[in-house]
């Protein structure tokens, strides 16, 4: 008993007089003063199993109090709330701390305590300053929201978001309802304060802003983003400040912290963006991610989602591909995956076709997505055929451009890079993908027109008018693909199959003055084409037996059809000149089934019909014109001996030139283009051999027809559909000097088509490649390169394909020999010009013997680019150098060699 005793008295010794009791109460108010909270505690702990009594058990509250500040402080937030939870077992215990631990209770998430011990506050301040306080932080974590605030703080939420994305109506709209007397009026403000930032309406902002409570933090987070980097705007594609936008839902998560870290990194890693400083966002997005995933799991995605834009930005801005995988790269191993690409498929696939990467990266990553898409967990059943479709829409749109970039460098004399990409294999697998994605979207209407489009561009139409019906049988009232079926079936000439599409199209829009007129084209055509395929194999004029398969009355009738229809549609039409080409049609048509009474009585009818048309013509010329073009359609040659209006042509033929006005859109549009070989022999072959020049400019309507046929059809890829040789190169040149002639000279969008068409045929021919260096930047700026390097590569090649065919004797090509040289000097002169010349465009002048010095003209190392020579002010020459020097002096071959590896 007695060593428990002296034992017992050991430890209670330090504490038995007053002086020592207020020494030991002491030492633990000087180690929080000092900061020592932890040491605080134990102190504290010690005394008051000592001595129990309301002084040590106030003194021990506030060591708990302020250990969970501090560690709340350093942002260790779980080991802040372990001892707030000490503190609310042991007790506060004095009055001069309860509001502080009601503020930390909140601040560490015990939401229930912190009200608890806000309904002891006797200060009204106090109480009111702790609602709004939990309030706030109920909007960042709605699981701590009360039952009757729930509703409104989604509102709050979703307006923020709405904010996020620039929906600046939607997202007031969600808050309207936030009467003024609610704790959440402040965050309701937020909103009409944020959208004047954003928008760049300084003084708005400054003062909305005045009007919000400075203690809350709505304040709190305009403060942080009207200061440093934050306030600096990157923009999106869209041109919308999506990661400021974002910024300002993001925001409200780490300013509920005294210190401000999250939100810190984030200012940092705004400015580092803005910056272009793309390593140092790699590292604060990696220190972002795990303080954003504790807040909110779908942060660091969202964040992702928000650098995505201006890193592809930045991607496609690099100076080479390699530089552009390191910063695809560098994301890759610091952002959090979207759900939708978790593998990041989809990002490295817009990553290489924006960063241009090597041909098949884009298309790689394209199908590794669509294959991620098959099994993706975050997309639904019933939408994952259409997402697949739609990148399959992009590996075709990137495999058809792929094509093209090769046909190009072929033109240009480059070789393939391999048997892969040549441009028919590119086109291929392209059509492909586009086949396999309307067989999964068969209803997406967007997917269905590039369908089209690629199949037009390929020379297929037979197989796009094709997918064009099938879509019809589930969507008939579609005037777009009804009048794709018809314009490319009038290519085609294939003008009786498509007349039920072009009767639907009347009935959707019976008033659309086009469609009307399409309607009577394709009747009158539809009238030769009966006529013609009745009659094949005879000569004109001449009627057909009766024991045919196709007896003469059935022609009749489907003729009779045709043209009441016709007469119909062409009444509707001011002026009454397409009256007479029904009548002209008719008088065709009874001329070649045997009916010549029959015939005159309907070229009456259209001389009656014309000479009372209005406005009056002033002669019969243009009636002559309109018959003889008729005539063609329906297989009658200029000069033939038969034809139906023999007194017209003569007296059209006669005629001069000044006398015969002549309607410049006698013949257009797509079923007008189809008489391409009729015209020709009616016309080209049919040439007077004494007025040469006369026949022609008043032909210039129908050689503008053939040209037209040959610039749409040929290039839709007629040639594809048979098997017949391509088109003579002879044709392409003569079409365009007609078209030179008719133009004055001067080279048309039309005669540029031509050019274009007959190179990718015969990609050397030396004329045609001379043709497309003379066309304007105005005339082909839509399909041509005109760059300074540009076209320097195509005038080389021009030139060397004239030097190899000048020996074979063809008289035309010294004259375009003479135009490149000439062509060359101006280029050459032009500062501008020069200045833009790539080291490579110098190189290639330089390999196929163009000697640049005779052009004043020299590469300047400094400089990087070539400038003009300076003229020497002394005439004098320079003394000749000696034997031993003469050797050592390079010549100039060797200085543009140096020059030229320099360059390189």
């Amino acid at each position: 008993m007695a060593g428990q005793h002296r034992k017992r008295s050991k430890a209670v010794a330090p504490w038995e007089g007053v002086a020592s009791w207020n020494e030991a109460r002491a030492g633990v108010v000087r180690l929080l003063e000092k900061g020592n909270a932890k040491e605080a505690v134990k102190q504290a702990k010690a005394l008051h199993r000592a001595r129990p009594e309301p002084e040590s058990h106030a003194l021990l509250g506030r060591a708990y109090l302020e250990r969970a500040e501090q560690l709340r402080d350093a942002g260790l937030i779980e080991e802040a709330r372990e001892v707030a939870g000490h503190l609310q077992a042991h007790g506060v215990g004095s009055t001069e701390w309860t509001a502080r631990a009601a503020r930390l209770f909140a601040e560490v998430g015990m939401v229930e305590a912190a009200r608890a011990l806000g309904e002891r506050l006797k200060c009204e301040e106090d109480r009111r300053g702790l609602e709004l306080d939990l309030v706030d932080r109920a909007v960042v974590d709605p699981a701590r929201a009360p039952e009757s605030l729930r509703e409104p703080i989604a509102r709050v939420r979703e307006a923020l978001d709405a904010l996020a994305q620039g929906e600046d109506e939607a997202a007031i709209e969600r808050v309207a309802g936030i009467p003024r007397s609610s704790p959440l009026a402040d965050w309701r403000w937020l909103i009409h304060v944020l959208i004047p930032f954003h928008r760049g309406q300084e003084e708005v902002f400054a003062e909305r802003r005045a009007r919000l409570d400075p203690r809350r933090v709505p304040a709190r987070i305009v403060a942080a983003l009207a200061e440093g980097g934050v306030a600096r705007r990157v923009r999106d594609q869209d041109g919308r400040d999506t990661l400021l936008r974002s910024r300002a839902s993001l925001a409200a998560l780490p300013s509920v912290s005294p210190d401000y870290a999250l939100l810190s990194v984030l200012d940092q890693l705004s400015q580092a963006v803005q910056d272009q400083h793309w390593r140092t966002a790699f590292r604060l997005i990696r220190e972002a991610r795990p303080a954003l995933a504790r807040l909110h799991p779908e942060w660091p995605a969202r964040l992702t989602r928000i650098l995505l834009w201006p890193l592809l930005r930045a991607i496609a801005d690099q100076a080479s591909p390699s530089q552009g995988k390191q910063l695809a790269q560098g994301f890759r191993a610091a952002a959090e995956p979207l759900p939708i690409d978790p593998h990041w498929n989809r990002f490295l696939a817009c990553a290489a076709i924006d960063g241009r990467w090597p041909m098949g990266d884009a298309q790689r990553f394209l199908r590794a997505y669509i294959d991620d898409l098959a099994t993706l967990p975050s997309l639904a059943p019933e939408v994952r055929p259409l997402a697949q479709a739609l990148c399959l829409r992009k590996l075709a749109e990137v495999e058809a451009e792929d094509g093209l970039q090769i046909k190009r460098e072929i033109l240009r004399g480059e070789s393939l890079p391999s048997e892969e990409w040549r441009p028919d294999r590119c086109e291929a697998r392209a059509l492909e993908a586009i086949r396999q994605a309307v067989r999964l979207a068969p209803d997406a209407k967007d997917i269905l027109i590039d369908a089209l489009q690629l199949h037009l561009e390929a020379g297929l139409p037979r197989q796009a008018i094709a997918l064009a019906r099938d879509w019809l049988q589930r969507h008939p009232r579609h005037d777009q693909i009804l009048a794709l079926i018809v314009s490319q079936g009038g290519r085609l000439g294939e003008f009786r199959g498509i007349l039920p599409e072009m009767d639907q199209l009347l009935i959707l829009k019976p008033l659309d003055p086009i469609i009307r007129l399409q309607g009577v084209k394709l009747r009158l055509l539809a009238v030769a084409e009966a006529v013609t395929q009745a009659l094949a194999g005879r000569g004109p004029g001449v009627a057909a037996a009766q024991t045919e398969p196709l007896p003469l009355a059935v022609v009749r009738h489907e003729v009779v059809a045709h043209l009441t229809i016709a007469d119909q549609l062409a009444q509707q039409i001011p002026g009454g000149f397409w009256q007479v080409e029904v009548e002209l049609h008719r008088a065709c048509a009874a001329f070649r089934l045997g009916q010549p009474a029959e015939a005159s009585q309907a070229f009456q009818r259209a001389r009656d019909l014309y000479r009372a048309a209005s406005p009056p013509p002033p002669n019969d010329l243009e009636l002559a014109f309109r018959a003889i073009l008729v005539a063609a359609l329906h297989g009658f040659e200029a000069v033939a001996p038969l034809h139906p209006f023999q007194t017209e042509r003569d007296q059209f033929l006669n005629a001069s030139p000044a006398s015969s006005p002549l309607p410049s859109d006698a013949m257009s549009g797509p079923f007008d283009l189809v008489i391409l070989d009729r015209m020709i022999r009616a016309f080209e072959e049919g040439l007077p051999p004494d007025r040469p020049r006369d026949y022609l400019e008043r032909i210039a309507p129908a050689l503008r027809v053939v040209a037209c046929h040959l610039a749409v059809v040929w290039a839709a890829g007629k040639e594809k559909e048979t098997t017949d040789p391509p088109i003579p190169v002879e044709i392409y040149r003569r079409m365009v000097t007609f078209l030179k002639i008719i133009q004055g000279g001067q080279y048309s969008h039309l005669t540029s088509l031509i050019i274009i068409k007959g190179l990718s045929v015969h990609r050397d021919d030396p004329v045609l490649l001379s043709h497309r260096l003379q066309i304007p930047p105005e005339i082909g700026k839509s399909s041509l390169d005109f760059t300074p390097t540009a076209r320097v590569f195509d005038w080389v090649i021009a030139r060397e394909s004239l030097l190899k065919h000048l020996p074979k004797g063809e008289p035309e090509l010294k004259d375009h020999l003479d135009t490149l040289q000439n062509m060359l000097e101006q280029w050459l002169s032009d500062p501008a010009f020069v200045a833009a010349l790539s080291p490579k465009a110098v190189n290639f002048l330089e390999d196929h013997g163009v000697d640049l010095e005779e052009y004043g003209l020299e590469w300047s190392d400094e400089l990087g680019r070539l400038i003009r020579l300076e003229p020497s002010l002394d005439d004098t020459p320079e003394p000749a150098p000696p034997p031993h020097k003469a050797a050592q002096t390079p010549s100039k071959a060797d200085r543009r060699g140096k020059s030229k590896a320099k360059r390189s």
